[in-house]
């Protein structure tokens, strides 16, 4: 007999709108450089269960100019729930630390002005750590790396995506979430892309990609021949994919959907498309 009581939605990586509780991964703060790393299993359950090919897959997260905090923190974790290995570098110079960090090790929250230089170097030596080759390897040596970019992060990923292959790792693909428009994230940006990206933009009257610039990011996207997607969602505002406080049910499903379109794209070009 079928029944018509509503079927609760559990915590599960695929769901994309994890909001309460407290990130669970590890939070460090050398030389004023802040880090957050989650890892399947370790900090967090994998869900999704894990296979061999994970075990040298990382993402890459980098925030909106929020940098690393309970949002962004919590958007790691579910990564991780989902088998990948995820790292968010404090490289705005920002960051709020875990409660349990401030508790323990009496962490205190940050908010320092990064230059252009000093941001891209902080990437730069964070990849180096997660491939083992920084001076603060955790001891996992990844080799093949995605990047999610949020807000001004998505620069940062078009860089990443334009450069991808690295002495001891490949950057196999890159998803953007509500990107700064010109003069942050310019055309020949996107045009300078090697790998595949895919896009999620707010279609709202304030947002920093209008749709007039929407339409030349796709324009410079056809100079390259490889693959890229682009979705679009009204009744949101810029941040939809990460921020927290969700209000309406557009802004419920954007959110989950625009996770679920990182993981999916992430998951088809790290262990489909051979």
């Amino acid at each position: 007999m079928s029944s018509t009581t509503p079927r609760k939605v559990e915590p599960h990586p695929y769901n994309g709108f994890q909001r309460e509780g407290q990130p669970k991964g590890a939070y460090s703060d050398i030389r004023n450089v802040q880090t957050y790393h989650a890892t399947p299993n370790a900090h967090v359950p994998c869900v999704t269960g894990l296979s061999a090919g994970y075990q040298k897959t990382g993402l890459l997260l980098l925030p909106d100019w929020n940098g690393i905090c309970h949002d962004s923190m919590m958007l790691a974790d579910q990564f991780a729930q989902a088998g990948i290995i995820t790292y968010i570098c404090g490289y705005t110079g920002v960051a709020d630390p875990p409660l349990s960090a401030q508790a323990e090790r009496s962490l205190k929250p940050n908010n320092a002005q990064r230059s252009e230089v000093e941001a891209e170097k902080i990437i730069d030596d964070t990849i180096q750590d997660m491939i083992g080759a920084g001076p603060y390897s955790s001891g996992i040596r990844i080799t093949r790396l995605v990047v999610a970019g949020y807000g001004t992060g998505a620069k940062h990923v078009l860089r990443l995506l334009a450069k991808p292959e690295r002495k001891q790792c490949e950057v196999i693909a890159g998803f953007i979430a509500s990107p700064e428009g010109e003069p942050n994230c310019t055309v020949e940006a996107y045009s300078g892309v090697k790998r595949p990206l895919s896009m999620t933009f707010a279609d709202d009257p304030k947002t920093k990609t209008d749709a007039a610039e929407r339409e030349r990011i796709r324009d410079a996207m056809k100079t390259w021949t490889g693959p890229y997607q682009i979705n679009l969602y009204n009744h949101v505002r810029d941040g939809f994919a990460v921020r927290r406080h969700v209000a309406s049910k557009p802004e419920v499903f954007a959110k989950r959907q625009a996770f679920v379109q990182a993981l999916q794209w992430f998951n088809f070009y790290l262990f489909e498309d051979k």
